[in-house]
């Protein structure tokens, strides 16, 4: 008579013990690999590197000839009222352009000489460095006015007349260090602006004062 297949409990038991063997391994291998599959896999990582390469590529904002005419119908706007003294005017004509033509480099400086006359020179510093920025990278000018020197020139003359008061707002209030730390500045951008413009008499004067300053502090 032909015996059963041979089996008994401690069998079971081996088969019992490989199982959860394996089921332990499974769960360490998915603990490890899973963290790596997260957004915030560090940079350089095989797994950040996938992750990267299986997003979508940023969209280029595009610029249409129409929005690019309409930014500098805006900025021309900016420029009259700018000149007339008509700063609230001026303010929105600039931030008019930028929404049309974010690049435009010439009405962000614009924008800062409109700040500063309004008394916001932090504002006018950060509009008047920004549009310098976009001069350094593109190296061309959008307003058919003005040449790269001559918007180069505005914009070292816009930041350093913000500097200068600032400068002088922390020397009233005993703050030498930083008043000094700002002249300096403002004299560097004043004094670029006036050997890129020999005529400007405001860039000559804020060079003036700000070494003024400076020696001061």
């Amino acid at each position: 008579m032909n015996k059963p297949p041979y089996t008994t409990r401690r069998h079971h038991n081996w088969d019992l013990i490989a199982a959860m063997i394996f089921f332990i391994a499974c769960c360490l291998v998915v603990s490890v690999v899973l963290p790596y599959r997260h957004y915030n896999a560090p940079p350089g990582h095989a797994a950040a590197e996938q992750l990267a390469a299986s997003r979508p590529p940023p969209i280029i904002l595009v610029t249409t000839p129409q929005q690019k005419s309409a930014a500098l119908a805006a900025y021309q706007e900016g420029v009259q009222a700018l000149r007339a003294a008509h700063y609230p005017a001026a303010l929105a004509a600039f931030k008019k352009a930028l929404e049309k033509f974010p690049a435009f480099a010439e009405a962000y400086i614009g924008l800062g000489e409109t700040n500063h006359h309004l008394g916001d020179d932090q504002a006018a510093a950060l509009n008047a460095q920004h549009g310098l920025d976009e001069l350094t990278a593109h190296q061309i000018t959008f307003a058919p006015d003005l040449d790269p020197k001559a918007a180069e020139a505005w914009a070292h003359r816009v930041l350093g007349t913000a500097l200068l008061q600032r400068a002088e707002r922390e020397l009233d209030q005993h703050d030498d260090l930083l008043g000094k730390m700002e002249a300096n500045r403002a004299r560097f951008h004043c004094q670029q602006a006036f050997a890129l413009n020999l005529g400007d008499t405001l860039a000559e004067g804020c060079t003036k004062t700000a070494a003024s300053l400076a020696r001061r502090s």
